[in-house]
């Protein structure tokens, strides 16, 4: 799909989705409907990853590619750090499905300022 509708179409439509994964983790009956959940999980993720990346790329200036990557990763792995971190004040004040939820929340609003920021990358190949 990359390579057909372009990486910000992927990186849309996979953060779109992507707030489903704690939304379903916080109302799954039991342990057993979580492996169809990672599958979709790690389909989503991957594909996010890939056109993420892809998307940085394209719209980078060749003469500051390496900054914009560079900055890329480091957002992308301070937000690692700082999410755990915040996860834990917040499951002390909320239940975990409570958490959950607002995992979700937290992921779509992301998503819209995505999508209501970032116009788009050159035509695919």
């Amino acid at each position: 799909m990359n390579d057909r509708r372009g990486a910000a179409w992927v990186t849309r439509v996979s953060g779109l989705l992507i707030p489903s994964i704690p939304l379903i983790w916080a109302v799954v009956p039991n342990i057993w409907w979580l492996f169809p959940e990672e599958s979709l999980s790690g389909f989503l993720w991957a594909g996010y990853g890939l056109a993420s990346f892809n998307l940085v790329l394209s719209l980078s200036p060749e003469s500051q590619r390496a900054r914009f990557v560079a900055i890329y990763q480091v957002v992308g792995f301070a937000a690692a750090f700082a999410g755990p971190l915040i996860g834990s004040l917040l499951a002390d004040a909320l239940t975990i499905r409570g958490c959950f939820f607002f995992s979700a929340g937290g992921r779509f609003l992301a998503a819209l300022l995505f999508l209501f920021t970032v116009r788009g990358d050159s035509e695919p190949a």
